[in-house]
């Protein structure tokens, strides 16, 4: 299914108004390389109004073979397609991953944290999951169509839950629909 023109146009007006708006004097990503450990902070929202998929991987790329990558991060997510991209690169690198949840991993920096070999969170820190959700205007049909697409997108998220925490993707879309707040102690189990 191609992507709900709805969901392009939102994604063009928004970036446009964030761009006015946002500063660029904090860093939201870093890579260091010290004694062949790599250390990525991924601090800030995922997509176009803070970590793109393309800067985190440009960044990312050097260190993705054989090794120790240690992700901290710290996010409120963002945009879907970013996450999975953020995700793939983590997950498909030959790196040895190992996710520290420093602060929040919500929405789609939650899914990033799936793609660990090892998920470390802190004890006073938060994970949060939900729905896919987007910004959409248009008649009845564009909305039947984006609303298709949400739940096309949500399974294929659930699916990453349960491929990491185990379960199956109904029950993670169950968990899903009601955006789910985690402790620490409640991710870790």
């Amino acid at each position: 299914m191609p992507i709900p023109r709805n969901y392009l146009a939102a994604r063009k007006s928004l970036a446009s108004a964030i761009t006015m708006t946002r500063g660029t004097s904090r860093p939201e990503l870093s890579v260091k390389n010290q004694e062949g450990v790599t250390t990525v902070y991924l601090y800030g929202e995922i997509g176009m109004w803070g970590v793109e998929a393309s800067d985190f991987i440009a960044a990312f790329s050097p260190y993705a073979g054989p090794g120790d990558v240690h992700v901290h991060i710290n996010s409120p997510g963002g945009d879907v397609y970013d996450g999975l991209a953020i995700y793939h690169a983590l997950k498909h690198s030959e790196a040895t991953i190992t996710v520290h949840v420093d602060g929040l991993a919500a929405s789609a920096a939650s899914f990033i944290a799936m793609a660990g070999d090892q998920i470390m969170i802190g004890r006073n820190a938060r994970m949060m999951i939900h729905d896919a959700s987007t910004i959409v205007y248009g008649n009845a049909s564009d909305l039947r169509e984006t609303a298709d697409w949400l739940d096309e997108e949500s399974d294929n998220i659930a699916d990453i839950y349960a491929q990491r925490a185990g379960g199956d993707s109904a029950g993670w879309r169950e968990t899903m629909k009601g955006e789910k707040w985690y402790s620490s102690d409640q991710a870790v189990t």
